[in-house]
């Protein structure tokens, strides 16, 4: 099979038919997907019936596969896919039935957020369930000088805990053993993409945003407008599931969220750090 590219959106993503993700890529293909990876920051591989195995070394062209959060919907033999479903068996959900529903970078929280994040449909949902992406780096780029100048030495310090109430109002605060755990951590507004350098708006997140050496109510309003700005059509694309869809996104060119959706759905995804 020949593989065949196709842009999805003037800042976000290409589509890739063509290939068979259970076998291994030649060394031009792999190339030439990473590369995209990085310069678009989502890549759409249709027509999957990718096998968990094969999920996980399609990952690890991108780096090193794990699932580094709610361990207890790890995929049976299989520890580095978390599995994404509203399905139960014997009364008992097989996966996680619900994803940030606002703008986000995965692991955003942790000092060294992941590289990729990649995600195989395996069921369909009837309705709904649409992934919705966009370029941080496009949106820099054509941010307004005024703004920018503000923005490029800014940090803000990222509370998991704080955070709970905004992106998860149905599981309630965090437990004692989460605040515990989850320490704050402290990023740059403009982060840098760790391979090409490229800068980008780390703003995903509907949080109570902590900027340093800003009042509370300044802070609030430049980042309500820089992730309003963000979004703007221009930068951002709406990804329609079909099935057997295999799509991976660089967590330091697009933020995304997902969508509310009715029906089954399954879904395996890993993470490349």
């Amino acid at each position: 099979m020949s593989m065949k590219l196709r842009k999805v959106s003037p800042n976000v993503g290409v589509e890739v038919t063509g290939v068979d993700l259970n076998e291994s890529l030649s060394e031009i293909d792999y190339v030439r997907l990473v590369s995209i990876l990085e310069n678009t920051g989502l890549l759409i591989v249709r027509n999957q019936d990718i096998s968990p195995r094969s999920l996980i070394d399609f990952t690890r062209y991108f780096g090193k596969a794990c699932a580094y959060t709610r361990s207890k919907f790890e995929l049976e033999d299989y520890p580095e896919i978390l599995v994404l479903s509203n399905i139960k068996k014997d009364g008992k959900g097989i996966g996680s039935p619900v994803s940030g529903r606002a703008w986000h970078i995965d692991g955003h929280y942790l000092d060294e957020f992941p590289r990729a994040t990649i995600l195989a449909m395996k069921i369909l949902q009837k309705e709904g369930g649409n992934t919705h992406f966009a370029n941080i780096q496009a949106a820099w780029s054509s941010l307004p000088e005024e703004v920018a100048n503000r923005v490029k030495t800014l940090k803000a310090t990222i509370s998991r805990v704080k955070s709970r109430e905004y992106n998860y109002p149905e599981r309630g605060p965090a437990t004692p053993e989460e605040v515990e755990e989850w320490e704050d951590v402290i990023h740059p507004v403009l982060i840098r993409h760790p391979v090409t350098g490229r800068a980008g708006l780390g703003v995903g997140g509907n949080v109570p945003w902590d900027i340093h050496g800003i009042d509370d109510v300044s802070a609030l309003s430049l980042m309500t407008f820089l992730q309003e700005w963000t979004i703007r059509p221009e930068f951002t694309y709406e990804h329609v599931w079909r099935e057997g869809d295999v799509i991976a996104w660089d967590n330091w060119t697009v933020m995304h969220k997902a969508s509310p959706y009715s029906g089954e759905r399954l879904l395996f995804r890993t993470t490349a750090f």
